[in-house]
């Protein structure tokens, strides 16, 4: 039975992964001054996942800041991470603010959050226009941190303070941040002011939002989201319902969920039944979940 239990994980598995100061004077440290020291290092993944063995590559394209950075924390080699990222202050793209945000992300990778908040402040006086590309970035960090109390005071300051919007991502982890610290209430205030702004809510958003809402067990939460989606039309898609699914203990409570789906004429995929089998092991009915198993594989 053991075997026969950890075969059906195994399949399981196999189903979800198919799914702010004065510049100090440094001299400049580039990627390219950096690469020799990291030659006896693995090769480094680009954005795809895939690694770039080509020797015609440009050194820019192959080591990025923030993968230099991955490296350096890797090797513990923390005393050089503030000296690379304020030399590229001095590179002429510093005036783009996707590469600025690569800065700031960069901070962040290095958990130096305060450099980072010290950075984005510093953006007029190293002549980069500021958005929420940028301050998603920040944000990004102190969340990825857990530091939710920062990220809330951030939203409520920074934007009023240089005079810029947040968009549907700035959102989305600031609420995120507000569930984490229990303040459910002013999630339910800021949709409002979302939908008076004209903001476009979309299913991924709301489901961002009920995933957070469950993880923090507030279920009560959840399920009065749930019916405003419902309500706005966002209720619609697998996503959602399997974020419901993962969240039910009982195997008839999933069963049910999955009569509801095909009812709203949505099919379950293979993350819903992924759960139903975890809510059979939990109940120790192992026999049940191999049934699914046989099932999924018979109709491919």
């Amino acid at each position: 039975m053991y075997a026969r239990r950890s075969s059906i994980i195994r399949h399981c598995r196999f189903f979800t992964t198919a799914t702010t100061t004065t510049t100090p004077n440094i001299s400049p440290l580039t990627i390219s001054a950096t690469k020799p020291n990291l030659e006896s290092e693995p090769e480094i993944e680009n954005e795809s996942g895939t690694t770039d063995t080509s020797s015609s590559s440009p050194p820019a394209s192959r080591y990025t800041v923030e993968h230099i950075v991955k490296r350096l924390v890797e090797s513990r080699r923390l005393s050089e991470i503030e000296t690379l990222i304020q030399s590229h202050k001095k590179d002429p793209k510093i005036i783009e603010e996707n590469y600025f945000s690569s800065l700031i992300r960069s901070y962040g990778i290095a958990s130096m959050h305060n450099q980072a908040l010290r950075l984005f402040n510093q953006m007029e006086e190293l002549g980069t226009p500021r958005s929420s590309i940028s301050f998603n970035a920040l944000l990004s960090t102190f969340s990825n941190a857990a530091k939710f109390d920062k990220v809330v005071q951030l939203f409520d300051e920074m934007p009023k303070r240089y005079g810029f919007s947040p968009d549907v991502v700035s959102y989305s982890i600031f609420v995120k941040s507000l569930i984490k610290l229990g303040l459910h209430e002013r999630v339910f205030s800021i949709l409002k002011e979302l939908e008076e702004k004209n903001f476009e809510i979309t299913t991924a958003f709301y489901t961002t939002v009920l995933d957070a809402f469950y993880k923090k067990g507030m279920i009560v939460q959840a399920q009065k989201l749930w019916n405003e989606m419902v309500q706005k039309g966002c209720a619609n898609d697998v996503s959602a319902y399997n974020v419901r699914a993962a969240n039910l203990k009982e195997p008839g409570e999933v069963s049910k969920l999955i009569d509801e789906m095909k009812a709203e004429g949505i099919k379950p995929d293979m993350i819903t039944y992924y759960h139903l089998s975890l809510c059979y092991f939990r109940n120790d009915m192992a026999e049940d979940a191999y049934k699914i198993y046989k099932e999924l594989e018979q109709n491919g």
